[in-house]
């Protein structure tokens, strides 16, 4: 241990020209104060944190055995129909370029707006949409190793998108699958919001290939896989726990 570490543990730790000292808390051999079987509150779970459990269990239940892919149209004249349309696309950017550079880095905020929750205002919610983000962020990542497509601007570099294309392959659509799980989650406690939370996430996916970074095949192969993703989840105990704890959190409208 460092020197000046030790010491400061050892003697004290100061605030200003005043020590503060590391005294013991309660005399010693004082029983400590907690009531038996006392555990965490499951309400002090972090949203985002307490979806990498709902990860876990849906890790291990087979999941690659239960959702399947259809691999994408290479046809010569498929794919250079779909580029054009990028092409054709790269005119209405201007007018989705907040939209594109805001949902390239947390989309979530969206969801917030609509559904008019926070994570602090309803934490068994924000549990769901963050378990629906981080389940089809794992299956679009595995599916997308499978197919390796290549990005569209491997094949027509003049789509000059404005954000740096990511660092995997192209299909399925992340972002778009992400947005329909996510969506999908939401819709469990808030159905009267269900064709709004549906819009949204086209929207979302669509302005990936706005962006240039996407095919649209790429995009209808998540809308594919999203209810096959939910069909798993809704067969995890984890899973609807959330949703019962969740549900209380939007009295019937």
């Amino acid at each position: 241990m460092d020197r000046d570490m030790y010491d400061m543990w050892g003697k004290g730790m100061h605030s200003g020209d005043q020590e503060v000292p590391l005294a013991p808390l309660m005399p010693p051999g004082e029983p400590l104060p907690m009531p038996p079987g006392m555990t965490f509150a499951r309400r002090g779970w972090d949203p985002g944190l307490y979806a990498q459990t709902v990860l876990a269990q849906f890790g291990a239940c087979g999941w690659m055995d239960r959702i399947h892919a259809n691999p994408p149209n290479l046809d010569p004249a498929v794919v250079a129909d779909e580029l054009d349309q990028l092409g054709d696309f790269i005119k209405d950017r201007p007018g989705r370029a907040a939209e594109i550079q805001a949902q390239a880095r947390d989309a979530s905020v969206y969801w917030q707006d609509m559904l008019m929750a926070s994570p602090a205002s309803h934490p068994f919610t924000w549990g769901l949409i963050a378990t629906g983000n981080t389940v089809a962020h794992m299956v679009a990542m595995h599916f997308k190793l499978v197919f390796k497509r290549p990005r569209p601007i491997q094949l027509y570099p003049s789509l000059m998108p404005p954000l740096l294309t990511p660092p995997h392959p192209s299909y399925p659509n992340a972002h778009a699958l992400e947005a329909l799980v996510m969506s999908a989650c939401a819709a469990i406690v808030a159905p009267q919001f269900e064709p709004w939370l549906l819009a949204l996430a086209r929207r979302i996916g669509e302005n990936r290939e706005y962006a240039g970074v996407h095919y649209p095949s790429d995009r209808k192969e998540s809308e594919h896989l999203a209810p096959q993703i939910m069909a798993v989840l809704n067969t995890l105990p984890l899973f609807q726990d959330l949703v019962v704890q969740a549900k209380a959190e939007w009295p019937a409208a």
